[in-house]
């Protein structure tokens, strides 16, 4: 989800993290050395401990979007967040905690660019699975409700 924001100013430094600079690139950059930007990687793996100027995520006590909790639904999920200090709340209309997690590397990218964090966690709520992934759909069989999971894509 993190490398859906559009910006012509993002180079991906590897599996699990970017990094935003903020002069003009081309839309095709080479990936820029670290530290001439901030990366935005997960807390939740070993390989970036050596990543300097860095905004983590994940559920490490460490990260500094961090996820305190997460609570499934039909209708998508709760999260509760703590993004470098401040307690968030917010819904998405996803469910499964690797949408949660997902969840925390785009705010750790509205945080690392300035951006409103509490708009950004209720523009959220409106993010779903795509068709045939993950969909969780109550259905009526013979009389009996029945949740199906949707994960034929």
């Amino acid at each position: 989800m993190a490398a859906a924001v559009s910006s012509p100013n993002r180079g991906e430094v590897g599996r699990g993290a970017l990094l935003f600079r903020s002069e003009y690139v081309s839309p095709h950059p080479s990936p820029p050395p670290i530290g001439e930007g901030i990366a935005i990687v997960t807390a939740d793996q070993p390989y970036f401990s050596d990543v300097q100027n860095k905004i983590t995520f994940g559920a490490n006590e460490n990260a500094d979007v961090r996820l305190l909790s997460y609570k499934p639904a039909i209708s998508g999920s709760e999260v509760s967040a703590n993004i470098t200090g401040k307690k968030l709340d917010y819904k998405l209309a996803a469910t499964g905690r690797h949408w949660a997690i997902i969840s925390l590397s785009v705010l750790a990218v509205v945080k690392a660019l300035g951006l409103d964090l509490q708009k950004s966690a209720q523009a959220l709520a409106e993010f779903s699975e795509v068709e045939g992934r993950g969909r969780v759909e109550k259905i009526n069989a013979g009389g009996a409700d029945i949740l199906l999971v949707n994960d034929s894509y």
